[in-house]
């Protein structure tokens, strides 16, 4: 039995995989970039568009989970901002989930089934890289995986196709407090247009 995607987003959206766990392509864009690692860790996850991905909100997949790390971390950090929870299934394992590139993080100590751990965000080393012109290029979710301490392809444990349901997200909807100046821009650039926020995140996602 697969825990659903710990994803929460609206009905009919689907969650799509951006990047395959150890894609040998992100290794050799890590190689280019300078980034210290030989491998991809875990699994890339978008809801959409970009602007459709930020403030989706990641969620405890388990029925009961303790924080195990968490660290907010700059913008120009490899990792971004990024948690990890623990648990210990029926088997007697220890599942330890992570998620980087956070928007914003819980502070709570626990969580049960259905509990917002964090925000998808484009914080760290993402491509495209965010801009004035478009602060949510970049959004996404890397989704790590260990079981008994070792790493491990999430789509062994999680089923992509059943995130959980529910949640207005987007970033004219669902910005965490966090990130309210990127909410201020998009207020202001609307308004010189004269346009509405949604009108121009429209216009700011046609390819």
């Amino acid at each position: 039995m697969l825990y659903n995607i710990p994803l929460r987003v609206p009905a009919g959206r689907v969650v799509s995989i951006t990047q395959e766990f150890k894609d040998a392509a992100r290794v050799a864009w890590y190689k280019e970039n300078g980034v210290t690692t030989n491998e991809h860790t875990g699994l890339d996850l978008a809801c959409g568009s970009d602007w459709e991905t930020y403030g989706t909100p990641f969620v405890c997949p388990f029925s009961s989970a303790t924080l195990h790390a968490r660290e907010i971390e700059s913008a120009t950090g490899p990792k971004g901002s990024r948690v990890q929870i623990r648990h210990v299934d029926w088997k007697g394992r220890e599942l330890i989930l992570g998620g980087l590139h956070l928007s914003e993080i819980s502070e709570n100590a626990g969580f049960v089934e259905g509990d917002v751990i964090g925000y998808i965000g484009n914080s760290g080393s993402v491509t495209p890289k965010p801009s004035i012109i478009r602060p949510a290029a970049g959004a996404h979710l890397h989704l790590t995986l260990l079981v008994d301490g070792k790493l491990t392809d999430p789509t062994l444990f999680f089923d992509v196709r059943n995130p959980y349901r529910g949640a207005d997200t987007g970033i004219a909807k669902d910005l965490p407090a966090a990130d309210w100046a990127v909410k201020e821009l998009l207020r202001i650039v609307s308004g010189i247009m004269g346009v509405s926020v949604d009108d121009l995140l429209a216009k700011l996602n046609k390819p």
